[in-house]
Protein backbone atom coordinates (compact mmCIF):
# COMPACT_ATOMS: atom_id res chain seq x y z
CA UNK A 1 0.00 0.00 0.00
CA UNK A 2 0.99 3.76 -0.46
CA UNK A 3 3.23 4.96 2.02
CA UNK A 4 2.02 8.25 4.84
CA UNK A 5 4.07 10.81 2.43
CA UNK A 6 1.69 9.68 -0.76
CA UNK A 7 -1.54 11.25 -1.64
CA UNK A 8 -4.58 10.37 -3.99
CA UNK A 9 -2.94 12.98 -6.25
CA UNK A 10 0.18 11.22 -6.42
CA UNK A 11 -1.46 8.15 -7.11
CA UNK A 12 -3.11 9.77 -9.86
CA UNK A 13 0.13 11.01 -10.85
CA UNK A 14 2.06 8.08 -11.18
CA UNK A 15 -0.66 5.81 -12.75
CA UNK A 16 -0.70 9.23 -15.61
CA UNK A 17 3.60 8.58 -15.84
CA UNK A 18 2.75 5.16 -16.13
CA UNK A 19 0.37 5.05 -19.05
CA UNK A 20 2.47 7.53 -21.27
CA UNK A 21 5.24 5.83 -20.77
CA UNK A 22 3.42 2.48 -21.60
CA UNK A 23 1.57 3.74 -24.36
CA UNK A 24 4.18 3.67 -27.15
CA UNK A 25 5.34 -0.13 -26.71
CA UNK A 26 1.30 -0.72 -26.79
CA UNK A 27 0.65 1.80 -30.08
CA UNK A 28 3.85 -0.69 -31.89
CA UNK A 29 1.54 -3.80 -31.00
CA UNK A 30 -1.42 -2.44 -30.77
CA UNK A 31 -1.81 0.88 -33.28
CA UNK A 32 -4.54 3.05 -32.96
CA UNK A 33 -6.70 1.28 -30.45
CA UNK A 34 -4.43 0.69 -28.25
CA UNK A 35 -3.55 4.70 -28.28
CA UNK A 36 -7.05 5.49 -28.06
CA UNK A 37 -7.76 3.15 -24.96
CA UNK A 38 -4.73 4.57 -23.22
CA UNK A 39 -5.44 8.23 -24.34
CA UNK A 40 -8.44 8.07 -23.18
CA UNK A 41 -7.64 6.72 -20.29
CA UNK A 42 -5.06 9.44 -19.41
CA UNK A 43 -7.68 12.21 -20.08
CA UNK A 44 -10.05 10.69 -17.76
CA UNK A 45 -6.96 10.49 -14.67
CA UNK A 46 -6.31 14.54 -15.52
CA UNK A 47 -10.19 15.24 -15.37
CA UNK A 48 -9.82 13.68 -11.95
CA UNK A 49 -6.86 15.48 -10.31
CA UNK A 50 -8.67 18.51 -8.58
CA UNK A 51 -11.32 16.00 -7.02
CA UNK A 52 -8.30 14.27 -6.10
CA UNK A 53 -6.91 17.28 -4.50
CA UNK A 54 -10.05 18.21 -2.71
CA UNK A 55 -10.34 14.82 -1.22
CA UNK A 56 -6.40 15.54 0.11
CA UNK A 57 -7.01 18.24 1.90
CA UNK A 58 -9.93 16.63 3.43
CA UNK A 59 -7.99 13.72 4.61
CA UNK A 60 -5.17 16.05 6.11
CA UNK A 61 -7.54 16.39 8.68
CA UNK A 62 -7.71 12.56 9.71
CA UNK A 63 -4.03 12.22 8.83
CA UNK A 64 -2.81 14.89 11.35
CA UNK A 65 -4.45 12.46 13.51
CA UNK A 66 -2.82 9.07 12.52
CA UNK A 67 -5.55 7.76 10.45
CA UNK A 68 -4.46 7.15 6.92
CA UNK A 69 -7.48 7.77 5.08
CA UNK A 70 -6.21 7.95 0.86
CA UNK A 71 -3.04 6.53 2.13
CA UNK A 72 -3.61 3.35 3.57
CA UNK A 73 -6.06 2.09 0.74
CA UNK A 74 -3.88 2.89 -2.50
CA UNK A 75 -1.82 0.64 -4.11
CA UNK A 76 1.61 1.64 -5.47
CA UNK A 77 1.33 1.55 -9.45
CA UNK A 78 5.20 -0.17 -9.24
CA UNK A 79 3.14 -2.84 -8.40
CA UNK A 80 1.59 -3.50 -11.62
CA UNK A 81 2.92 -6.44 -13.41
CA UNK A 82 5.84 -6.07 -15.68
CA UNK A 83 4.35 -4.95 -19.45
CA UNK A 84 5.90 -7.63 -21.11
CA UNK A 85 3.93 -10.30 -19.16
CA UNK A 86 2.36 -13.01 -20.88
CA UNK A 87 -1.27 -12.65 -20.45
CA UNK A 88 -4.10 -16.18 -20.26
CA UNK A 89 -5.39 -16.75 -23.67
CA UNK A 90 -8.24 -14.51 -24.57
CA UNK A 91 -11.42 -15.24 -26.42
CA UNK A 92 -12.80 -13.18 -29.22
CA UNK A 93 -15.15 -10.12 -28.71
CA UNK A 94 -18.57 -10.80 -27.54
CA UNK A 95 -21.58 -9.04 -27.32
CA UNK A 96 -23.50 -11.17 -25.43
CA UNK A 97 -21.21 -11.14 -22.42
CA UNK A 98 -20.55 -7.05 -22.56
CA UNK A 99 -24.21 -6.58 -22.16
CA UNK A 100 -24.12 -9.42 -19.24
CA UNK A 101 -21.33 -6.95 -17.66
CA UNK A 102 -23.18 -3.96 -18.38
CA UNK A 103 -25.92 -5.47 -16.38
CA UNK A 104 -23.80 -6.18 -13.55
CA UNK A 105 -22.56 -2.84 -13.10
CA UNK A 106 -26.24 -1.40 -14.00
CA UNK A 107 -27.80 -3.55 -10.47
CA UNK A 108 -24.53 -3.57 -8.46
CA UNK A 109 -25.45 0.95 -8.72
CA UNK A 110 -29.09 0.35 -7.96
CA UNK A 111 -27.78 -2.35 -4.83
CA UNK A 112 -25.50 0.90 -3.17
CA UNK A 113 -27.89 3.24 -3.36
CA UNK A 114 -29.57 2.23 0.28
CA UNK A 115 -26.09 1.63 1.63
CA UNK A 116 -24.63 4.71 1.16
CA UNK A 117 -28.03 6.54 2.00
CA UNK A 118 -27.60 4.82 5.17
CA UNK A 119 -23.64 5.63 5.60
CA UNK A 120 -23.81 1.31 5.83
CA UNK A 121 -20.01 0.76 4.83
CA UNK A 122 -20.22 -2.82 5.69
CA UNK A 123 -22.75 -3.27 3.34
CA UNK A 124 -21.26 -1.60 0.77
CA UNK A 125 -17.51 -3.90 0.79
CA UNK A 126 -19.93 -7.11 1.36
CA UNK A 127 -21.94 -5.74 -2.07
CA UNK A 128 -18.77 -5.23 -3.96
CA UNK A 129 -16.96 -7.73 -2.27
CA UNK A 130 -20.26 -10.11 -4.16
CA UNK A 131 -19.74 -8.67 -7.80
CA UNK A 132 -15.92 -8.92 -7.48
CA UNK A 133 -16.37 -12.62 -7.18
CA UNK A 134 -19.12 -13.05 -9.64
CA UNK A 135 -16.42 -10.70 -11.96
CA UNK A 136 -13.69 -13.28 -11.86
CA UNK A 137 -16.17 -16.56 -12.38
CA UNK A 138 -17.63 -14.42 -15.38
CA UNK A 139 -13.97 -13.85 -16.75
CA UNK A 140 -12.55 -17.50 -16.54
CA UNK A 141 -15.90 -18.97 -18.22
CA UNK A 142 -15.60 -16.59 -20.82
CA UNK A 143 -12.16 -16.21 -21.54
CA UNK A 144 -12.67 -12.13 -21.49
CA UNK A 145 -11.32 -9.43 -19.02
CA UNK A 146 -12.33 -6.94 -17.44
CA UNK A 147 -9.46 -5.62 -15.60
CA UNK A 148 -10.13 -2.08 -15.34
CA UNK A 149 -13.61 -2.61 -13.86
CA UNK A 150 -11.88 -5.11 -11.64
CA UNK A 151 -9.37 -2.86 -10.55
CA UNK A 152 -12.00 0.11 -9.55
CA UNK A 153 -13.94 -2.21 -8.01
CA UNK A 154 -11.26 -3.12 -5.75
CA UNK A 155 -10.59 0.15 -4.78
CA UNK A 156 -14.32 0.90 -3.74
CA UNK A 157 -14.11 -2.46 -1.47
CA UNK A 158 -10.63 -1.08 -0.48
CA UNK A 159 -12.24 1.95 0.78
CA UNK A 160 -15.43 0.58 2.12
CA UNK A 161 -13.56 -1.65 4.16
CA UNK A 162 -10.55 1.31 5.79
CA UNK A 163 -13.93 3.26 5.96
CA UNK A 164 -14.91 1.63 8.32
CA UNK A 165 -11.64 1.17 10.62
CA UNK A 166 -11.60 4.74 10.12
CA UNK A 167 -15.08 5.30 11.16
CA UNK A 168 -14.53 3.50 14.27
CA UNK A 169 -10.99 5.90 15.33
CA UNK A 170 -12.76 8.88 14.67
CA UNK A 171 -16.37 8.23 15.83
CA UNK A 172 -17.50 8.69 12.37
CA UNK A 173 -15.89 12.15 11.43
CA UNK A 174 -14.49 10.35 8.41
CA UNK A 175 -17.19 8.08 7.11
CA UNK A 176 -18.64 11.27 4.95
CA UNK A 177 -15.20 11.63 3.55
CA UNK A 178 -15.24 7.81 2.47
CA UNK A 179 -18.33 7.64 1.09
CA UNK A 180 -17.33 10.83 -0.78
CA UNK A 181 -14.36 8.69 -2.75
CA UNK A 182 -16.45 5.73 -2.69
CA UNK A 183 -19.49 7.78 -4.96
CA UNK A 184 -16.74 8.91 -7.23
CA UNK A 185 -15.04 5.52 -7.72
CA UNK A 186 -18.82 4.43 -8.59
CA UNK A 187 -19.33 6.74 -10.86
CA UNK A 188 -16.64 6.01 -13.19
CA UNK A 189 -17.70 1.90 -13.24
CA UNK A 190 -19.36 2.04 -16.85
CA UNK A 191 -16.44 3.71 -18.16
CA UNK A 192 -13.91 1.48 -16.98
CA UNK A 193 -16.05 -1.20 -18.63
CA UNK A 194 -16.34 0.85 -20.93
CA UNK A 195 -12.47 1.02 -21.66
CA UNK A 196 -12.21 -3.10 -20.92
CA UNK A 197 -14.54 -4.08 -24.24
CA UNK A 198 -12.53 -1.96 -26.11
CA UNK A 199 -9.28 -3.87 -25.55
CA UNK A 200 -10.68 -7.23 -25.83
CA UNK A 201 -9.46 -7.29 -29.58
CA UNK A 202 -5.86 -6.47 -28.15
CA UNK A 203 -6.30 -9.27 -25.16
CA UNK A 204 -7.17 -11.38 -28.10
CA UNK A 205 -4.08 -11.13 -30.01
CA UNK A 206 -2.47 -11.55 -26.76
CA UNK A 207 -1.81 -7.61 -26.13
CA UNK A 208 -1.64 -7.38 -22.35
CA UNK A 209 -3.06 -3.63 -22.57
CA UNK A 210 -4.75 -2.92 -18.79
CA UNK A 211 -4.24 -6.72 -17.75
CA UNK A 212 -0.78 -6.06 -17.29
CA UNK A 213 -1.08 -2.47 -16.21
CA UNK A 214 -3.16 -2.37 -13.07
CA UNK A 215 -1.68 -3.34 -9.01
CA UNK A 216 -3.93 -5.71 -7.22
CA UNK A 217 -5.66 -4.62 -4.59
CA UNK A 218 -7.19 -8.06 -3.48
CA UNK A 219 -9.69 -8.45 -0.76
CA UNK A 220 -9.08 -10.39 2.12
CA UNK A 221 -10.03 -13.28 3.87
CA UNK A 222 -13.27 -12.49 5.90
CA UNK A 223 -12.86 -12.38 9.43
CA UNK A 224 -15.44 -13.58 12.15
CA UNK A 225 -14.92 -10.99 15.18
CA UNK A 226 -13.01 -8.14 13.64
CA UNK A 227 -15.93 -5.49 13.38
CA UNK A 228 -14.92 -3.48 16.57
CA UNK A 229 -17.18 -1.94 18.39
CA UNK A 230 -20.11 -0.42 16.70
CA UNK A 231 -20.22 3.04 15.57
CA UNK A 232 -23.04 5.28 16.28
CA UNK A 233 -26.31 4.34 13.68
CA UNK A 234 -26.14 8.66 12.49
CA UNK A 235 -22.98 8.16 11.69
CA UNK A 236 -22.58 3.99 9.67
CA UNK A 237 -24.27 1.03 9.91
Amino acid sequence: MIGEEDSFEAHLRDAIAQNLNRRPVYVRSGGMRAWTILSLQILAERASLPTARRWDREAKVFQAEGVPILQAELAQMSDAPDINSTIADCAAPDRAVARALKDEIRGYGCKLRQPIDKHDLKSIDEITRDLWNRLQKRQLAARLHAPLLIHVLESLGAFARHGREFGHRTDGRSVPLSLKIIKGHAQVLRLALWLDIRAWPLHHLGIGLLINDLPPIPFPETKTGAEGPPLPKSEVG
